[in-house]
């Protein structure tokens, strides 16, 4: 993984070396909505919280966005349907941690780091680290899509 490509990709999107969120902020807004908390996602979202990345969409060939806003993905996204929905399918507990094209997807992540987007049914996985998935959203990567678990 190229640390420094995902490091300028933050530094154009407004991140810096002293960009810091208030683990107490995190925490409140996950209880708040009832979202489980990781050790992992405090230490991401201590580093990237409210970070908005714009990039070219080269599949829709216009900009586009993803961010790290928390507290807009706990407000779309509620933490049954997680449960419901995406936990099985992965074989782990997710939480949300941001947005990714313009809202229509929520960005997750598990207790290991591995980072998951899904819209509606659809779940994809993105990567096995915060890093590899803005490389792999930025790039327009394919994801792995995450079907769901036969009977």
């Amino acid at each position: 993984m190229d640390i420094d490509k995902v490091k300028n990709i933050l530094i154009k999107s407004g991140w810096n070396e002293d960009h810091h969120i208030s683990t107490d902020i995190i925490q409140s807004v996950y209880k708040k909505y009832g979202f489980p908390i990781f050790s992992n996602v405090v230490q991401i979202l201590e580093k990237l919280g409210f970070i908005k990345i714009i990039f070219f969409n080269k599949k829709s060939n216009k900009e586009d966005y993803f961010d790290f806003n928390f507290e807009e993905a706990c407000k779309i996204e509620a933490p049954e349907r997680l449960e419901e929905e995406y936990n099985i399918r992965t074989q782990s507990q997710l939480t949300v941690i941001g947005t990714a094209y313009r809202n229509y997807y929520i960005i997750m992540v598990d207790g290991k780091n591995q980072v998951y987007m899904a819209y509606d049914s659809l779940l994809f996985k993105c990567g096995n680290s915060i890093e590899e998935a803005i490389i792999n959203i930025v790039n327009d990567n394919e994801f792995i899509e995450i079907p769901y678990m036969d009977d």
